[in-house]
């Protein structure tokens, strides 16, 4: 993001970002016409640049991230001492999503408090 003072003119419009201290950086955008001047927050001018986008445009202004989970299962046995059958086991399947970490990064066994790498 910039932090700098722009400036775009065309056609008499002029769009200034980070003009004062106060709204850098680029927390809102100016927004002149003539004598007319208008700001606008910088969620507000994003979300207009969205829907005056074609597709293309559209897909380039949000962000994509690509991210690999594994389907974990764990079967979990309970002896219930009350309300069922004293002795009576009961089975459940737990599944849950994990995200894989990227190849490379270091992670940290909680349990042993090692570092391993991950590939």
């Amino acid at each position: 993001m910039i932090k700098d003072y722009t400036k775009f003119e065309q056609d008499g419009i002029k769009i200034e970002v980070n003009w004062n201290k106060k709204v850098t950086p680029c927390k809102e955008i100016k927004v002149t016409m003539g004598d007319k001047v208008g700001i606008i927050p910088r969620q507000d001018f994003y979300a207009m640049m969205f829907i005056f986008g074609d597709s293309e445009q559209q897909a380039q202004l949000v962000p994509a991230s690509e991210l690999v989970v594994h389907e974990v299962r764990c079967k979990l046995s309970v002896i219930a001492k009350k309300n069922i059958k004293k002795g009576e086991t009961i089975n459940l399947t737990h599944k849950y999503m994990t995200a894989i970490p990227p190849p490379g990064r270091i992670k940290i066994d909680s349990v042993n408090k090692k570092e391993k790498v991950v590939l």
